[in-house]
């Protein structure tokens, strides 16, 4: 879609490791029976204690769900592991300085329980699949846990190419989403001990995550564990791999970048984490030279593989659609383009040449001829960041929901106008300019945990959580009343057409279409990159 060159900025987030939060033991024990990859529960795995939260009534617990050896599927936990503190992140890279952090011992959720819950919200972080942990105090899930009377269960799964880009063939690949399955069973567990009914499971991802979250929503492996999807800012432009594109990236990494054969095992385990994470920091950079699929900030995803994942979620579908939301914000692409090292600004003629380096292909020409991007005469840069939000996130997504409910899927599809600044995107000035909303922005908002929220922020807040808690309860949005303001508007669901229902959280509608019509961004106008490449 774009030059990866100027796309890493936008999804390569993250946040200093927070420190564990205080807490004390000897609260009441949550049963810990786990069942197996069978679907039988074993029973007598202990209890787990859990410490307090800075929340009343809420307590948090950390668990292993799961083990992996290097590159190989994972095992279902049958003991119980917990910690005290937060988690070893998944091995990832920090920054470009070659620097790394983590441990392959990661395969960790941190439940927060609040008192007689009613369901569990699975959250999926993002981090275009390279980055990211339960370490982001921007997650941390106690109120969110409060306000929707859930188990929020905030889940590390394998990154990167120890996630995506398996040596082996057959169930060693999607590894990273084979974790989520793992957690998703060992879950179930969790909802069998504490009573909870079927279909208690909700599952909820943002960037990244959500991409994961799509990958479940095309796995039969994983369809009975959850009953409803949340899909924020998902990068639903880019889809699934094909096959020959893991085999491509196979034989050039392993033996290329690594010198180790696909089928050394002996060599792969020996390697030092440093080597593999240095090599992949270099390997994604030539990725879309390899693969022109592979274009844009997610070198690494999910592969069509026909085993664990059997749709595509672009022309094949399950048979069976769980409800979903799907949410954006107003500026998606503003990182990339505001952030520092995103684009300088540049008079309104030039966008022209900085449109076509950027997207080299027809798409330019479409764009260009169109009359929904119009640069400022001065600046270039904001209807840049329109494009990358348009045909990165919001136009695919809302495809995504349109497709959806074509085929009878519940859909319920939303645009953030107001949010608060995730750490991430502190010092860019855009993103601090009241009335922009950038990429991550819906995070403080979702979780609660905005950073001195004003009375317009603490009113949305409530008023999404309030949205949350009726979903996890009942797949539809509606029907629950926010309890720091009056009745929320009713959420439509969407429709096949071109213009659909999409509800403003935050601001006042309805919400202009913009280029994302039927029309224009598609095939055979201006085509997603999926499409492009016959995904």
């Amino acid at each position: 879609m774009f030059s990866l060159a100027l796309a890493t900025a936008l999804i390569l987030f993250r946040t200093a490791t927070a420190a564990a939060l205080p807490g004390r033991n000897g609260f009441p024990s949550i049963p810990g029976r786990i069942p197996t990859t069978l679907g039988v529960t074993i029973p007598d795995l202990g209890s787990m204690n859990g410490t307090a939260t800075g929340e009343p009534g809420v307590e948090r617990f950390i668990v292993r769900y799961a083990t992996a050896s290097r590159w190989r599927a994972p095992v279902q936990a049958t003991s119980l592991h917990t910690l005290t503190a937060l988690p070893a992140v998944c091995p990832q890279a920090v920054g470009t300085s070659g620097s790394w952090e983590g441990g392959e011992d990661c395969l960790y959720m941190v439940l927060y329980v609040p008192q007689n819950p009613k369901n569990i919200l699975t959250w999926v972080h993002g981090g275009s699949l390279l980055v990211g942990g339960a370490n982001d105090p921007m997650i941390e899930g106690s109120k969110l846990a409060k306000a929707t009377a859930s188990v929020v269960a905030v889940v590390q799964y394998r990154l990167g190419v120890l996630g995506f880009l398996p040596p082996f063939t057959g169930d060693d690949t999607n590894l990273g989403i084979r974790d989520l399955v793992a957690a998703l069973n060992f879950l179930k567990g969790i909802a069998v001990g504490l009573d909870l009914p079927a279909g208690a499971i909700t599952v909820a991802g943002q960037s990244s995550g959500a991409t994961a979250v799509r990958a479940l929503l095309a796995s039969p492996s994983a369809s009975s564990l959850f009953s409803k999807a949340i899909l924020h800012s998902d990068t639903a432009d880019y889809a699934f791999y094909k096959p020959s594109t893991l085999t491509t990236f196979r034989n050039a990494f392993f033996s290329g970048s690594l010198n180790c054969s696909a089928t050394d095992s002996a060599c792969l385990n020996a390697l030092p984490l440093a080597t593999i994470l240095s090599a992949q920091q270099d390997f994604a950079a030539s990725c879309a030279e390899l693969d022109g699929a592979a274009a844009g900030p997610v070198p690494f995803r999910p592969v069509l593989d026909n085993s664990l994942i059997t749709a595509s979620l672009t022309s094949v579908f399950p048979s069976t659609l769980k409800p979903i939301l799907v949410t954006n914000v107003k500026d998606e692409g503003a990182p990339s383009v505001y952030a520092s090292g995103g684009v300088p600004q540049l008079p309104g003629a030039l966008f022209p040449l900085v449109l076509s380096s950027i997207i080299p292909d027809s798409r330019a020409d479409a764009i260009l001829a169109s009359p929904y991007y119009v640069p400022d005469a001065d600046d270039l840069r904001g209807a840049l960041k329109d494009v990358i939000t348009d045909l990165g996130f919001r136009c695919p997504d809302w495809t995504l929901a349109r497709s959806w409910a074509a085929r009878g899927g519940a859909a319920y599809t939303a645009l953030f106008l107001l949010g608060a600044t995730h750490p991430a995107n502190d010092g860019i000035a855009f993103c601090a300019q009241p009335g922009n909303v950038c990429h991550q922005d819906e995070i403080p908002i979702v979780f609660g945990t905005a950073r001195s929220p004003s009375a317009a922020q603490t009113q949305l807040i409530a008023d999404v959580q309030a949205r949350i808690a009726a979903f996890v309860k009942t797949g539809n949005p509606n029907g629950a009343t926010s309890l720091a303001g009056p009745a929320l508007q009713n959420w439509l669901r969407t429709t096949s057409a071109s213009e659909i229902p999409v509800l403003p959280l935050g601001g006042t509608g309805p919400v202009d279409m913009g280029a994302c019509v039927t029309s224009f961004w598609g095939s055979p106008v201006a085509p997603y990159d999926y499409q492009l490449h016959g995904l």
